[in-house]
């Protein structure tokens, strides 16, 4: 292995690859329709960036996508975070049956003030 990132596009495919690998080193970055979103960087991390893109011979977004695909794969595998998501879901399940209608004799969300 080189070294040496690939990203290719396919329809509404994106795969990145790390050197000549074919399977191992390649998976999909997004297989939806891409949305648009804004994203600041300083102008040292814009500066390295641009470098980046231009030493790969990509865009700018690609290496940010490529980035960000590695991030969140790092988060995947991360048990910490994967403890944090449960307890993310289990918080966001409460809250959505607290939003649900409810038989009259179970306890309602009051408006301020009311009983």
């Amino acid at each position: 292995m080189d070294g040496h990132i690939a990203s290719e596009r396919r329809g509404g495919l994106v795969a990145r690859c790390i050197g000549d690998a074919v399977a191992p080193g390649c998976y999909a970055l997004s297989t939806m329709a891409d949305r648009a979103m804004t994203l600041r960087f300083s102008a040292d991390q814009a500066d390295a960036l641009e470098a980046i893109a231009e030493i790969q011979g990509t865009a700018v977004v690609e290496v940010v996508r490529i980035a960000v695909a590695d991030y969140i794969e790092q988060l995947r595998l991360d048990p910490q975070f994967q403890e944090q998501l449960l307890a993310s879901d289990d918080r966001r399940r409460k809250v959505m049956e607290g939003l649900r209608p409810h038989d009259r004799g179970t306890l309602h969300l009051r408006r301020g003030g009311e009983s």
